[in-house]
């Protein structure tokens, strides 16, 4: 789990393919000019928002994969801590309410 989908390469793999495949419903939204590029980042920052906060977790996250399968971790948080969860539930809460206002 945090090896084949958690790395830098799936992130980018993954992004660019959900970003050309969503040009046609974005043109059907009568967007025309370079619709996937906010499609993109947009999904870009989901994704590598998920592998930062795994990052956070005891088991870590395999960046490089496959080229190295050396786990890295930022802290020892467990993913079922509930403090951090609500923590970080609140935050992405807040930034996607300050970025619709």
């Amino acid at each position: 789990h945090r090896s084949a989908l958690h790395n830098v390469f799936s992130a980018l793999a993954i992004t660019s393919i959900a970003a050309y495949l969503s040009n046609p419903l974005i043109f059907s939204w009568g967007l025309t000019t370079m619709p996937w590029i906010p499609f993109f980042f947009s999904s870009a920052i989901a994704y590598l928002s998920h592998i930062f906060l795994d990052l956070l977790t005891k088991s870590g996250v395999a960046l490089f994969w496959p080229i190295s399968e050396k786990m890295f971790r930022l802290m020892s948080i467990r993913y079922d801590n509930r403090a951090a969860n609500f923590f970080f539930s609140l935050t992405g809460a807040l930034l996607i309410l300050f970025a619709l206002v």
